[in-house]
């Protein structure tokens, strides 16, 4: 099985570099946001090879100048922003995105609501102001 684009950055990096990276991300797994986070780097597949090895070297330059490993991250994806792959218009799909369950959405917004709607009244909204369903479009 050929290597994930985060396996080969990460091989591609000096070893304490890679030791910093992966240090910090199992020290975030009890966390969930920033467990996350460090999930989102691991599936990441937008970036180019040098690109990532970029981003993670600076991450972990960042980690070795003091800053804390949330800040770390923060600047090296800031400097790598807008820097992933370029879609041509002819094949840039219609909806182009993560997708999100609508039970999840719901939640979401039930939760921005500040208690003001349940989820099952989120969820109702959102059914009713979204519009023609797919098969409806089809």
């Amino acid at each position: 099985m050929p290597l994930s684009a985060y396996q080969q950055a990460l091989a591609d990096l000096k070893p304490d570099v890679t030791r910093a990276v992966e240090l910090t991300f199992t020290a975030w797994s009890p966390d969930a946001k920033l467990a996350r986070v460090s999930q989102n780097v691991a599936d990441e597949t937008a970036l180019a090879a040098d690109l990532f090895s970029s981003l993670l070297n600076l991450f972990a330059a960042q980690l070795a100048s003091g800053e804390t490993p949330v800040d770390a991250r923060r600047t090296a994806c800031r400097a790598h922003k807008l820097q992933g792959r370029q879609i041509p218009a002819t094949e840039c799909p219609a909806i182009l995105g993560r997708a999100k369950g609508l039970d999840d959405h719901a939640a979401s917004v039930a939760k921005a609501s500040r208690g003001t709607l349940t989820s099952s009244e989120a969820k109702k909204l959102l059914l009713k102001h979204s519009g023609p369903s797919f098969a409806e479009r089809s």
